[in-house]
């Protein structure tokens, strides 16, 4: 019986002293986080049939048509001059025969140049 507690003390303690051992170890750095690419937003949402990144390729290709500005998320068209021309978050420019074509509209208010 006295080996038997003995070996049970000192299983018991080796424990312990694991125990100790790896609450006061360090973590390991944890790696490095991939840094993720950045894609534009006009890679997200690829040009559709028709539409042009820049006014001037619009021009060269609209030549007897009016350019407009397309909203694809709101299926909505602005004439040049207006405030969302060119500035909303997504968009392209178009021809405006292409863009009622493809289901746009001119939006309310704004008049046909």
């Amino acid at each position: 019986m006295k080996t038997s507690f003995g070996v049970i003390v000192a299983v018991a303690f080796a424990l312990s002293a694991v125990a100790a051992q790896a609450q006061t170890a360090t973590p390991a750095p944890a790696a490095p986080k991939a840094a993720a690419a950045k894609t534009p937003a006009k890679a997200k949402d690829a040009p559709m049939a028709g539409e042009y990144t820049t006014e001037s390729d619009a021009k060269s290709h609209c030549s007897s048509d009016t350019v407009v500005w397309v909203n694809p998320k709101s299926k909505v068209y602005h004439f040049a001059g207006t405030s969302p021309y060119g500035k909303t978050k997504r968009g392209g420019y178009m021809c405006e025969k292409a863009a009622g074509g493809a289901g746009f509209h001119a939006a309310k208010g704004e008049k046909h140049p």
